[in-house]
């Protein structure tokens, strides 16, 4: 994500200026106790605060959905320490369809992402929890493209439902969909300040020059500036010293 890729690794000539993840991931498995777990020490002596946290699509890993109410604790102490919240999907278990033509990273994981992320706007988790500040992969999938028709399902569902253009506007989203126009959709559904640099690396299907669509779209210098990393570096809360080399 952007440039704060050096923050994720410690350096024991840099102590105190990196800071990695937190594993404050997400369980529903059998027996889980509601609690969430905020900071954790490694072997190194790394203490990991939980200002921002990676999780999957599937919270039982190979099933569950994200807004199983036994959740709710991580999700209020992410939205309690202001975390950022980066979802990656895993991908459509069991589905026979994605068998062929490398389908389950072409299209399969961005199935699973619109799946679990409608699921959180419907039940208006990005509402409930308002401070954590949420990012989805793959340019938020289908989501963008789809908000219109879940709109429809709100509509219909006369008030059974969370309203998923008030979710939508809490999410931020990463750059990786490799085309520049599809990026400038993006950016006229959400916003420019909305989107962070991504790559999917080292997956396979990875962007080797996530820059290149930034640069390529009609963007202004500002936009540009913020996509590829002041915006991440606001979301994940990084040090203005701690940067990849160029």
């Amino acid at each position: 994500m952007a440039k704060v890729c050096a923050c994720n690794f410690p350096a024991a000539s840099r102590r105190g200026r990196f800071r990695p993840s937190s594993p404050i991931l997400p369980t529903a498995a059998p027996g889980w106790t509601g609690t969430a777990s905020t900071t954790s020490s490694s072997a190194d002596g790394w203490t990991a605060s939980a200002t921002s946290c990676p999780i999957g699509t599937l919270p039982k890993g190979n099933a569950g959905n994200l807004d199983d109410p036994a959740l709710d604790p991580f999700w209020q102490t992410a939205s309690d320490l202001k975390a950022a919240v980066f979802m990656h999907p895993m991908f459509l278990c069991g589905e026979p369809r994605l068998a062929d033509y490398d389908l389950v990273n072409a299209i399969g994981r961005l199935a699973d992402t619109s799946i679990a992320v409608s699921r959180l706007l419907f039940s208006g988790h990005l509402l409930k929890f308002p401070g954590m500040k949420f990012v989805v992969a793959h340019g938020g999938a289908a989501l963008p493209y789809a908000l219109g028709r879940l709109a429809r399902n709100h509509a219909n569902s006369k008030g059974k439902y969370a309203d998923p253009r008030k979710g939508f506007e809490a999410m931020y989203f990463d750059s990786c969909v490799f085309d520049a126009d599809s990026l400038e959709y993006l950016a006229k559904k959400a916003g420019s300040a909305r989107i962070m640099l991504g790559s999917d690396q080292p997956f396979p299907i990875g962007d080797p020059e996530p820059k290149k669509i930034v640069e390529g779209a009609t963007f202004n210098e500002a936009q540009r500036k913020g996509i590829l990393g002041d915006t991440a570096q606001s979301v994940f809360r990084v040090r203005p010293d701690c940067w990849c080399p160029r």
